[in-house]
């Protein structure tokens, strides 16, 4: 299990597309990993992907881990009103 020194966290919700938010200004750290959740009790799936494709759907409650580098990089699609809730991490 890898250990991180910075965590931050937050939601995403009611939108069609949208980006994860950019960590704050100033921040001077890199990202490293992500971990995205659909909201569990959900009804619709949500894309996760870029500006191009969203190769990930998760249905409710299911997650994927990325390794990325900048968080506005992943964008979260909705299909109707959701939420997602995320999760980054840099040592």
């Amino acid at each position: 299990m890898a250990e991180f020194g910075i965590l931050r966290a937050g939601t995403l919700a009611s939108a069609v597309a949208a980006t994860l938010p950019l960590v704050g200004a100033g921040d001077t750290y890199l990202i490293e990993t992500v971990i995205i959740q659909n909201e569990p009790g959900q009804g619709p799936t949500v894309g996760i992907g870029n500006s191009l494709v969203c190769p990930f759907q998760l249905v409710a409650g299911a997650n994927v881990t990325l390794n990325i580098d900048r968080l506005d990089k992943v964008y979260v699609r909705f299909p109707a009103a959701g939420r997602v809730n995320w999760l980054a991490g840099s040592k």
